[in-house]
């Protein structure tokens, strides 16, 4: 996210080699394949290149571009089904207290035994 972002902000450019996995891993305080993972789902947009050998080549700012509102609307659709989850889990524990309070009533109003 952050590397698409320099990009998106030219702070990193187009044609630009990435530093190594070891180095990006150490700058953001991540794994080096969580670095990898990453730097795939960029390659997978067309915003870098990975060439073996080579290194990591940035292909393209607009890329990034598609790539961060990309990441945005999954963010904004995930929180969505997050709150629709939640209330939905809200829901069933709900019935369940009213199923209860439901039993306690028809208790409470039962008949008596006639034996007392």
């Amino acid at each position: 996210m952050a590397i698409a972002c320099s990009i998106h902000r030219e702070e990193i450019k187009v044609g630009e080699k990435l530093a190594p996995m070891v180095k990006l891993g150490k700058q953001f305080g991540v794994s080096r394949e969580t670095v990898r993972n990453g730097l795939k789902l960029l390659a997978d947009g067309d915003v870098i290149s990975l060439q073996h050998g080579r290194g990591v080549i940035v292909l393209s700012r607009e890329s990034a571009r598609a790539f961060l509102d990309d990441f945005q609307q999954q963010t904004e659709i995930r929180a969505i089904y997050n709150e629709i989850s939640g209330m939905i889990h809200q829901q069933e524990s709900d019935l369940d207290k009213l199923k209860h309070l439901v039993g306690q009533l028809t208790q409470k109003m039962s008949p008596l035994p006639k034996e007392m």
